[in-house]
């Protein structure tokens, strides 16, 4: 009972402290509480054009002074470094996609077997001819697989824009 009455103290404590914290709109100065942005965000209110919410009472930069790169033009020239990653994962993609292919048709070409509840030593052989028949076409799927995954750390690291490789 007393640790009932105490986690509801603490309980009610909590969520009366949290709407009251004064939250700053960005670039008009107007304080807010946490309970005013929850019911702006409940009727569908995305909070202040060109700012950001700043909880820990941080300054908030104007939106002119964005460190945000700016998006190109819609027609403006894509660079060779955007061109050679979007190939690579195009490459990779396609690579992929071709040894899922293959895969799917080996696996359909070999019958399968029914190992069953009891299985006999003919069943067993059988099923392990049939794996080790696939393995190929499951090795080159896997590390096509893998070749896909790496390729946005790769990028990352060569300073390219995450889109690229997505």
């Amino acid at each position: 009972m007393r640790n009932t009455i105490v986690l509801s103290l603490a309980v009610l404590l909590a969520s009366t402290a949290a709407a009251q914290t004064p939250v700053v709109a960005a670039g008009t100065g107007r304080t807010r509480t946490l309970a005013d942005v929850a019911r702006e965000r409940k009727l569908g209110i995305k909070g202040v054009q060109g700012g950001t919410l700043s909880v820990a009472g941080a300054p908030v930069e104007p939106a002119g002074m964005s460190m945000v790169r700016r998006q190109a033009p819609a027609g403006a020239a894509v660079g060779p470094d955007e061109v050679e990653w979007t190939r690579r994962n195009a490459e990779a993609r396609g690579e992929l996609a071709s040894a899922r292919g293959a895969l799917a048709e080996a696996e359909a070409a070999l019958p399968v077997v029914n190992v069953g509840t009891r299985p006999n030593a003919v069943n067993v052989i059988l099923q392990q001819q049939r794996d080790a028949a696939l393995l190929q076409y499951r090795t080159r799927a896997r590390d096509a697989q893998a070749k896909v995954d790496a390729l946005p750390e790769a990028a990352r690291k060569a300073g390219a824009e995450p889109g690229w490789v997505r």
